[in-house]
């Protein structure tokens, strides 16, 4: 697979965290301040090592899209024990099928840091386990979510440095209020992508403000403009927004933000937070997938356990199509399940009508499945 670059984030250039996402560490005295001084990082394994080149297919790409990732609690206890590639060892097989594979990237990764703002569950993984997200291939991440500033700005800008050194694209932060989020763009098979994330559920001062980056808000006002502008120079605008209710079905907020994404020219909106599967629409040309639910977390409950992994097909002048590949999460880690699987017949019944679990997380999801003649 080839992908050219054309512009990263603004002032988060990839490989490099942006103004306030890095602290600077004092040495010690004895210690000459030269560049020979500074110790040099060991190596890490490379995303695009690990993803396959696909046969050239001009101007039409397929891109993997994937639920919730969580390196923290009890996740990073199964990695340390199981080793980062387990993590995505069975899923392989269909993330090597795309161009690009992209995921919200939910915790944080790094040492040190104090919570940074009031809240009640905080996340944060070790900074090796993204390595996890390398042996995936996983090509791009939005930030753009409730916790990826838990543990403040300097936990923040390892996570930004640690994924810039795997070549890891990421998207969703901004360096201050008022100041535009430049869009990830990615040219492959002939097709300029742009990528857009921001968050409608983001705690107290996650939010940019003029002194200090942050998470870009899922607001119309800001998200139109920003498409407008990413539409001259891309094919396809792809918005990866971080909303809704969790252990909840679409709520109307979520359905407002999507027919205005729709109208102001995003052709794909991909969602996450409610840790639940919602369903996939067309909103004319514009696919939405409301919530990809969870993909490599540690939540138990019942109605988490029900995954999927989004395949999407661009090609020029037509609309977007869709297939999901069913996944059970219950082992911890996504397992994908055969087409006849009760489970899975139950998870592409939640994508093509939709559920409402009405924050019922420790109950099975009960859908009545059409039966074939």
């Amino acid at each position: 697979m080839k992908i050219k670059i054309f512009l990263l984030f603004g002032a988060f250039i990839a490989g490099a965290p942006g103004p306030g996402f890095c602290a600077d560490i004092p040495l010690p005295e004895s210690i000459p301040i030269t560049p020979n001084a500074m110790p040099t990082p060991p190596p890490v394994p490379q995303a695009k090592d690990y993803h396959p080149a696909l046969p050239v297919s001009s101007g039409h790409v397929r891109l993997a899209f994937m639920g919730d990732i969580n390196l923290g609690r009890h996740m990073a206890d199964l990695l340390k024990k199981n080793g980062d590639a387990w993590a995505f060892q069975a899923c392989k097989p269909f993330l090597d099928q795309a161009d690009l594979a992209v995921a919200n990237l939910e915790s944080p990764v790094g040492e040190g840091g104090e919570p940074y703002t009031k809240k009640s569950v905080y996340l944060k993984g070790r900074p090796r386990d993204l390595d996890a997200l390398s042996y995936g291939g996983i090509g791009l991440v939005t930030l753009a979510n409730n916790h990826v500033l838990d543990y403040g700005p300097e936990v923040t800008g390892q996570t930004t440095e640690g994924l810039a050194r795997r070549g890891i694209l990421y998207t969703g932060l901004t360096p201050s209020s008022g100041k535009a989020q430049n869009p990830v763009y990615v040219s492959v098979q002939g097709v300029t992508l742009a990528f857009l994330g921001y968050c409608s559920v983001c705690p107290g001062k996650f939010e940019a403000a003029k002194d200090r980056p942050g998470v870009e808000v899922a607001l119309s006002s800001v998200m139109l403009p920003e498409i407008k502008r990413a539409r001259k120079k891309a094919d396809f605008v792809i918005v990866l927004v971080h909303w809704g209710t969790e252990y909840y079905g679409v709520n109307d907020l979520q359905k407002r933000l999507a027919q205005s994404l729709s109208k102001g020219g995003a052709d794909l909106v991909i969602g996450s937070h409610p840790h639940v599967l919602q369903e996939v629409r067309y909103l004319g040309k514009t696919l939405v997938a409301y919530s990809m639910g969870d993909f490599l977390f540690d939540l138990t409950h019942a109605a988490c356990q029900d995954g999927c992994l989004l395949l999407v097909d661009l090609q020029k002048g037509k609309k977007p199509e869709w297939k999901a590949v069913p996944l059970d999460l219950s082992s911890g880690r996504p397992e994908p399940l055969a087409g006849q699987n009760g489970q899975a017949q139950v998870i592409q019944q939640i994508l093509a009508k939709g559920y409402d679990y009405n924050g019922r997380k420790d109950e099975k999801v009960k859908i009545k499945v059409p039966q074939k003649p």
